[in-house]
């Protein structure tokens, strides 16, 4: 008599749990002996709800290629867990106590470049005056005009 596996279920999106998960998943299906055709159809039933839109996309692109939507699915979750990592990079840069201002700046803006579309004006703003040395960043402060471009250039 074979044990039969836990469904497994993916509750997070951290690309550490991905891996773990399509482990599992791939072990479940094996004891349940599914093709890859069943495989690929019945992950979407183990995702949570805002996950199953592009995992049915993926679907349709992979043509019941296991191997081709396990990669396209670990893609998709590392690329928003390096989006949200490269975000978390651009709020902790700080000047430095031997750093010139147009060196953080430039530092800034390359990490801003990386992650343009998934941040707000006023964060980008903020954030930038954030890192900025506590004296010279209230003096800007005092200055700073309501948007990114002008803080920079005050900051000059």
């Amino acid at each position: 008599m074979s044990k039969d596996l836990m469904k497994p279920f993916f509750h997070d999106k951290k690309k550490d749990d991905i891996n773990g998960f399509l482990f599992d998943y791939s072990r479940y299906t094996k004891s349940k002996n599914w093709d890859n055709e069943m495989r690929c159809e019945m992950i979407v039933m183990h995702m949570p709800d805002e996950t199953k839109a592009w995992v049915r996309e993926l679907i349709k692109g992979c043509n019941n290629n296991w191997n081709k939507l396990e990669k396209g699915i670990v893609r998709v979750i590392n690329t928003e867990g390096n989006e949200k990592l490269k975000i978390n990079c651009l709020r902790n840069i700080k000047q430095g106590k031997k750093k010139m201002i147009r060196e953080y700046t430039s530092r800034f803006e390359a990490y801003t470049d990386t992650v343009k579309d998934k941040i707000k004006e006023d964060e980008k703003q903020d954030w930038y005056l954030d890192g900025m040395r506590k004296l010279y960043g209230s003096r800007v402060k005092n200055f700073c005009f309501d948007n990114f471009n002008k803080a920079k250039v005050t900051a000059f």
